[in-house]
C-alpha cells in the first residue's frame, strides 16, 4: 500500500493549514454509521455505499471514508473554520502550495464544479509512488466562517469508478 501518500495529504490537512482546530469527539468510527454530522459547524455528510468509516484525523477532518476492499482509496472530508471570512482565500492557497511542495502535479482544474447548488473549485493532482499512478481530487467551498475540502485519493487506474463515489458524497452535503 501507498500509505505515505495517505499520509502525507493527512499531514497537509492537520499541520497548521487550519485556523484553528477543531476537537474530535471521538476518533473511534462507527464504520456502519451513513451519515456524520460536526455539531460545530452544522456539516453533515453521507458515507457512500461500499465504503466504511475510517479512523478521523485531527484539524478538523470530520469524516473519513475508505473504500471496502481496496485500502488505497480514501474520500477525506474537513472544515477548517476561519477567522475572517476573507481568510478562505488564504486558507485554500496555502493547502494547493502544499500538495504542490510534496509532489502532486496539477492536472486539471475545474473552477465551477457545482454539485447541489453548492459552486466550489475542483482540482485534480497526480502522483506517481514506484511504478504506481494515483489521482488526488480535491473540492473546495468557502461558506461564511467555515472553508470546506473534500478530497478523494485513489489508484489512477480506479479514478473513474471512485471519482462517481466522490461526488456522491458532495451531492450529499449539507449545511446548516
Amino acid at each position: 500500500m501507498r500509505r505515505w501518500f495517505l499520509n502525507m495529504l493527512v499531514l497537509l490537512m492537520s499541520l497548521g493549514l487550519a485556523s484553528s482546530a477543531m476537537a474530535q469527539e471521538d476518533d473511534k468510527p462507527d464504520m456502519r454509521a451513513k451519515v456524520i454530522k460536526d455539531k460545530e459547524s452544522g456539516v453533515s455528510v453521507t458515507r457512500p455505499e461500499g465504503w466504511v468509516n475510517g479512523k478521523k484525523k485531527s484539524g478538523g477532518t470530520i469524516a473519513v471514508f475508505r473504500a471496502a476492499g481496496d485500502e488505497e482509496a480514501q474520500i477525506d472530508v474537513l472544515v477548517s473554520p476561519l477567522k475572517r471570512e476573507s481568510a478562505a482565500t488564504a486558507f485554500f492557497t496555502s493547502f494547493h502550495a502544499n500538495l504542490h511542495k510534496t509532489g502532486f502535479a496539477k492536472r486539471e482544474v475545474r473552477k465551477e464544479a457545482t454539485y447541489k447548488g453548492k459552486k466550489g473549485l475542483e482540482t485534480e493532482y497526480g502522483a506517481k509512488s514506484g511504478k504506481r499512478q494515483f489521482r488526488l481530487i480535491v473540492w473546495q467551498y468557502h461558506q461564511g466562517s467555515n472553508a470546506i475540502i473534500v478530497s478523494g485519493f485513489f489508484p489512477a487506474e480506479g479514478r473513474d469508478k471512485y471519482y462517481a463515489d466522490f461526488q456522491k458524497v458532495l451531492n450529499a452535503l449539507v449545511f446548516e
